[in-house]
C-alpha cells in the first residue's frame, strides 16, 4: 500500500475535493430549503387571509389608526 490510496481508489486530494464539495452542496440545500420554506409559509399566511377570512376583515378599520402618525424626532 505504497500509492497512498482509499477503498474507492482515491487519493488523499481527490476525497478531500470531494468531501467539500458534498459539504458546500449539503449547505446550500439546507440554505434553499430554509428560504423556500420561509417563502411557502409566508404565501400560505397569505391565502388564508385572502381566501378563508370574510370580506368584512378586508374592509375593517385599522385597529390602531394614530400608532405611527407621530414619529419622535431623531
Amino acid at each position: 500500500m505504497s500509492d497512498n490510496t482509499l477503498f474507492t481508489g482515491m487519493s488523499t486530494r481527490q476525497r478531500l475535493v470531494a468531501e467539500i464539495t458534498w459539504l458546500q452542496l449539503k449547505g446550500a440545500g439546507l440554505a434553499a430549503a430554509v428560504f423556500f420554506g420561509l417563502w411557502l409559509t409566508v404565501g400560505v399566511f397569505q391565502w388564508i387571509g385572502v381566501t378563508l377570512l370574510p370580506a368584512e376583515s378586508q374592509l375593517a378599520d385599522d385597529p390602531a389608526p394614530a400608532a405611527f402618525t407621530e414619529m419622535p424626532d431623531q
